[in-house]
């Protein structure tokens, strides 16, 4: 029997061959910190999902090779673009093409984009 197949991990397979980074060890760090701290698996995967989005599209926009690797190269202008690219409509959001039955395009909500910025 073959594992289920998710967007989330469409994701990760389309994330292998980006070397790691600083970026990867402290969420890595802070998704152990939460763990430690009590959450529920569910809010651990919530979380790494959406840090793990945000890495995408931080190495997809090119500031990886711009400002570095390192999280404390990011600007105010480089967190209000995220919030920008999570507001317009992308049908290949996080580099995934989705089929019209898929959701994984669809516009995020306004409680969506909340959650984002609230675990980046």
């Amino acid at each position: 029997m073959q594992p289920k197949t998710t967007d989330t991990t469409k994701f990760n397979s389309a994330m292998r061959g980006i070397s790691p980074c600083p970026f990867l060890g402290l969420i890595n760090q802070w998704l152990d910190y939460c763990r430690a701290n009590g959450l529920t698996d569910k809010t651990l995967l919530d979380y790494n999902d959406k840090l793990n989005k945000f890495l995408w599209w931080y190495k997809d926009k090119g500031y990886y090779r711009e400002a570095g690797a390192h999280p404390k190269n990011m600007t105010t202008q480089m967190a209000t673009e995220f919030v920008v690219y999570l507001r317009e409509h992308h049908p290949d959001r996080w580099g995934i093409v989705a089929p019209h039955h898929n959701k994984t395009g669809k516009d995020l909500s306004p409680a969506s984009i909340a959650s984002y910025g609230r675990t980046v």
